[in-house]
């Protein structure tokens, strides 16, 4: 079920941001990609739920799995606001235009 992958992604989240303090800072470009796949995986899993759930007619799984999908929103809120608030590591800087050669 998707809502499994979308706590699984936020489990990748949170070893992410355990690994920070200890990891090299030369490895910060992956944990930041690591970060950002938890990410991508986490919003289209919600969002495969909630096309999926409109389907469903019992409403006692239909509310344990919105609580569920409620708890993955609130638990990525401050491992989220984390990854947002660094700078960014490569960042993109026009490319100096080529010379142009002229020929004699």
């Amino acid at each position: 079920m998707p809502l499994g992958v979308a706590e699984r992604a936020r489990e990748v989240a949170r070893i992410a941001e355990a690994l920070k303090p200890i990891t090299n800072p030369k490895m910060a470009s992956d944990l930041a990609v690591e970060a950002a796949l938890a990410q991508a995986a986490l919003i289209g899993a919600l969002a495969n739920v909630e096309i999926n759930l409109k389907d469903l007619k019992d409403a006692a799984f239909v509310g344990e799995v919105r609580k569920r999908r409620r708890r993955c929103n609130a638990s990525w809120a401050p491992v989220e606001a984390k990854n947002t608030a660094h700078p960014q590591i490569f960042p993109i800087r026009p490319s100096p235009a080529p010379k142009r050669r002229t020929r004699l």
